[in-house]
């Protein structure tokens, strides 16, 4: 793996045929062109517009799942 690279790391087994999803907003504070989120999942945030353009109390639930980024931590 060179610099330019990027690596996911399971820290359980997935299976094979498992959708994985990946929630934008534990990483990106702003985006400048929201767009609609495809995951189907059930508590899925519909529009991904990034982590301060939500209301607190989604802030809120998004900070408690432990997995924000130090940056997106710090504007919580």
């Amino acid at each position: 793996m060179n610099e330019d690279d990027t690596a996911m790391i399971a820290v359980i087994n997935i299976p094979r045929d498992r959708l994985l999803t990946f929630n934008y907003l534990t990483t990106e504070p702003d985006v400048c062109f929201p767009f609609a989120c495809l995951c189907g999942e059930e508590k899925c945030y519909r529009v991904i517009r990034g982590f301060k353009n939500h209301s607190k109390a989604v802030q809120e639930e998004i900070y408690q799942l432990g997995d924000c980024s130090r940056y997106v931590k710090s504007l919580y």
